[in-house]
């Protein structure tokens, strides 16, 4: 117990597992609390709003060294919006807190909440408030909400026996791309794509409303800390256990290029890498086929990668050469690293 006084001993998820044993939600038209991408509550019979909150603070979750302004607007509200995406919601509006510097020059404010009204204007959400505070640092906090027909809305929790797990797009860009904008690997064909996934992330919305249409998602969650991560948390929520295929796992060719330049594979980057933002979702194998036409018509990829196996929570990986692996190590903790 000595290793639990502290946020580094109790970890990131332990402290929030430690929240929601004492939070208790009273209202009724509170239907989803502390455990999901959002939290969600009633606003009519058939309409549930969405409501989710991330904060980006430097030298945490950026380095401007490796990232522009305008890239760090368009990421802050992408990080909130992929949230509202893995509920297979509509984002509506959203409210920024920004705590800069009293020395930061008033051109670069302004660059930064470009970047933010860039991606807004795509997907129409507009800035409706907020907040601005001085700080030592740049902080940005934003509180992104949005709306969910009832029947169509997704969960953590809803994956079943016998679902396939499916992945869209590819997995571990994003962490390549900040291997090369650190300088931690030298540029390499692909390096472009790498680093654009990593700067400007683009949120599943119009995937998510896809499926929603097509019916027949159980189970769903965004990748912002890697598929091990992720899977996890599917596994524990829906109390169920996943197992999922390395060979299936759709990587970039620079992802693989970088890894294998840290002596590592592009599987390890998938699993433990973050930032991806994909949608991660379980359904029946009948429904599996109409899912992955629906989105194959916006075209994005779609990969089932695995499926949902018992009814015990964890996660085992069959490597390519037929080993099970316990997947227990998760992707990044903010306490402890």
């Amino acid at each position: 117990m000595e290793g639990m006084r502290t946020l580094a001993g109790l970890g990131e998820f332990g402290l929030i597992e430690r929240v929601r044993s004492r939070a208790r939600v009273r209202q009724k038209s509170i239907l989803l609390g502390i455990g999901d991408d959002c939290a969600a509550f009633r606003i009519s019979p058939g309409n549930i709003g969405l409501l989710t909150t991330d904060t980006l603070v430097e030298r945490v979750h950026f380095d401007l060294r490796f990232i522009g302004l305008r890239d760090l607007g368009w990421r802050s509200l992408a990080v909130n919006l992929s949230d509202i995406a893995a509920m297979g919601g509509r984002a509506i509006g959203a409210l920024v807190t920004l705590g800069a510097p009293r020395d930061m020059e008033v051109k670069k404010v302004d660059l930064l909440y470009a970047g933010i009204f860039d991606l807004g204007r795509r997907f129409h959400v507009d800035l409706a408030g907020g907040d601005t505070v001085c700080a030592p640092f740049l902080v940005l906090s934003l509180t992104v909400w949005g709306e969910v027909e009832r029947k169509r809305m997704a969960t953590r929790s809803g994956a079943k026996l016998g679902d396939l797990l499916s992945v869209t797009g590819e997995l571990g860009g994003a962490q390549a791309g900040l291997e090369l904008l650190s300088g931690k690997v030298k540029s390499i064909p692909g390096a472009a794509a790498a680093v654009k996934r990593h700067c400007r992330p683009m949120p599943r919305l119009k995937e998510a409303e896809a499926l929603g249409r097509a019916g027949g998602v159980n189970g769903m969650i965004d990748i912002s800390d890697g598929l091990a991560s992720e899977c996890q948390h599917l596994s524990k929520e829906s109390r169920v256990g996943i197992e999922i295929w390395e060979e299936k796992i759709p990587v970039l060719p620079v992802t693989q290029r970088v890894a294998q330049s840290k002596n590592l594979s592009g599987t390890d980057l998938a699993l433990f890498g973050g930032d991806d933002y994909e949608l991660l979702f379980t359904a029946p194998e009948r429904r599996t086929g109409r899912l992955q036409e629906a989105l194959r018509k916006l075209g994005t990829r779609t990969t089932v990668i695995g499926e949902v196996t018992s009814g015990r929570p964890g996660v085992v990986m069959v490597t390519k050469s037929g080993e099970r692996k316990n997947i227990t190590r998760a992707g990044f903790d903010h306490f402890r690293g």
